[in-house]
């Protein structure tokens, strides 16, 4: 979890300098969208890891209630 929000923090930090590079309209919301792609997708790999082990305890579970 701690990459996932360095990486986040570096998308931010890169933003401004990104956003102030374009030199039209188009190119602003080009970046500004791939911004919104990099810090969401940082994200992705977490959530498929806490999803996983939420079904290993569901399992878990089960297995405890059925004996």
């Amino acid at each position: 979890m701690v990459d996932v929000m360095g990486r986040a923090m570096a998308a931010y930090a890169e933003l401004p300098a990104r956003l102030l590079a374009c030199t039209s309209p188009v190119q602003f919301w080009a970046e500004y969208l791939r911004f919104g792609q990099r810090l969401f997708s940082g994200f992705q790999p977490a959530s498929l890891e806490t999803s996983q082990a939420g079904k290993v305890e569901k399992r878990a579970a089960k297995k405890k209630a059925g004996r």
